[in-house]
């Protein structure tokens, strides 16, 4: 009971760390961006509702929760095609591989909007009209993951139900027809889970961690900079039946 207290005690101050890190950008008034990541990914983690944070432990841990990387014991891939509100083109690639440096994943996710009906003011009347031609919208991102068992790094049992990891994702949107119409951004996701009990998980995600002070932001070509908002995640997950669950099928 004291061990599993003192684990509680170091799932707080991961979580208490990177919750410190999005304080300064609180209360600010400024333009945010769209995380293409957060629409959902994966028919898996769209079957649970995208409550993927204590549940993921496969390749979808790069776009939920980085930690889960740790878990992945063989080299997996993932992808997913959708035509959304029949307009936007989704798309999703991932691969996620374990090696004796810890486990490293890598995805993509964009989103684009084609054949947009291209708009102008007009100068006399200052109303919106319909222009010449059509442009198209893309947002992507490409994202960088990796996932660790804490004991691997220290040598005590203390750690071996710990797990940790962090995602950088490279943004990239753009507008076509227009060099001014183009963005470049970075940001980090922070990720953490612990299995006190075989058949339980307490997962933890500081999404977008990096604060826009520190260079977390989307800077487009105009010198306009867009900030990208921060959300802290908690998850638990119970496993009840199954092999490694509270009550086995043959109890």
């Amino acid at each position: 009971m004291l061990r599993l207290k003192k684990k509680a005690g170091v799932m707080l101050g991961i979580v208490l760390l990177c919750f410190s890190m999005v304080i300064p950008v609180w209360g600010a008034t400024t333009k945010t961006t769209v995380d293409p990541a957060e629409i959902g990914v994966g028919a898996r983690t769209l079957g649970v509702g995208r409550a993927m944070v204590g549940f993921v432990d496969d390749v979808n841990s790069v776009f939920a929760n980085p930690a889960g990387l740790a878990w992945v014991n063989h080299w997996q891939l993932t992808s997913m095609y959708a035509k959304l509100l029949g307009e936007v083109d989704y798309t999703l690639i991932g691969g996620a591989n374990p090696t004796k440096y810890g486990n490293f994943g890598i995805g993509y996710v964009g989103s684009t909007i084609g054949d947009s009906q291209a708009t102008k003011r007009d100068p006399n009347t200052g109303r919106i009209i319909v222009d010449t031609g059509s442009y198209s919208y893309t947002n992507s991102v490409i994202m960088l993951g990796y996932g660790r068992h804490m004991s691997t790094v220290f040598n005590h049992r203390f750690w071996k139900d710990i797990a940790v990891g962090a995602t950088l994702k490279l943004f990239n949107q753009g507008i076509s027809g227009t060099a001014e119409g183009m963005a470049t951004g970075y940001n980090m996701d922070l990720g953490a889970q612990w299995r006190p009990l075989k058949y339980v998980t307490v997962g933890f995600l500081q999404r977008n961690a990096i604060p826009a002070a520190w260079g977390g932001k989307l800077r487009w070509a105009t010198g306009t900079e867009e900030n990208m908002p921060s959300k802290t995640l908690l998850g638990l997950v119970v496993n009840v039946w199954g092999e490694e669950g509270l009550y086995q099928f043959n109890d």
